[in-house]
């Protein structure tokens, strides 16, 4: 009889496993991604920001720093970069914290070699908290270097 039990159980413990494997499929079928995003910053400056001064849009948690620059001198600072996120298995996207921020001058980068941050007096400029990057998403802000008297 107790063999009977035994036996019984063991058939019972297979069939359970045997019966596994779907739900462990669709599990696996339910995990994390990493998808590429492309994001772009943009700063509009008004007046004349010091000789030295370097800006930056910020993504930390997912892709470092890209400095921004004003090649044809209009006062609009751009950069673009591409950026990893993480989708849930729900197809939502994790929140990111974003910012565009800037100091004078720059100094080397300890996580991403080769990348410059801001040198020494940095300041946020603008905070975009915690967002959702979708594709191609623009980052825009202003700031003011102009004295009043």
């Amino acid at each position: 009889m107790i063999r009977l039990i035994l036996v019984l159980t063991v058939v019972v413990s297979i069939a359970a496993l045997l019966a596994a494997p779907p739900a462990f499929a669709q599990e696996a079928s339910q995990q994390y991604r990493v998808e590429e995003r492309m994001l772009s910053f943009e700063l509009a400056v008004e007046g004349e920001p010091p000789s030295e001064a370097t800006f930056f849009g910020e993504t930390p948690l997912v892709g470092g720093s890209v400095q921004l620059i004003d090649p044809d001198g209009d006062g609009t600072y751009t950069g673009t970069t591409t950026v990893e996120v993480t989708v849930n298995p729900d197809g939502t996207t994790q929140l990111v914290p974003v910012a565009i921020w800037g100091g004078i001058g720059t100094t080397p980068s300890e996580r991403y070699p080769g990348d410059p941050l801001p040198g020494y007096s940095s300041k946020v400029i603008k905070d975009f908290g915690p967002v959702v990057i979708e594709d191609g998403q623009m980052f825009s802000t202003s700031v003011s270097f102009v004295q009043t008297v």
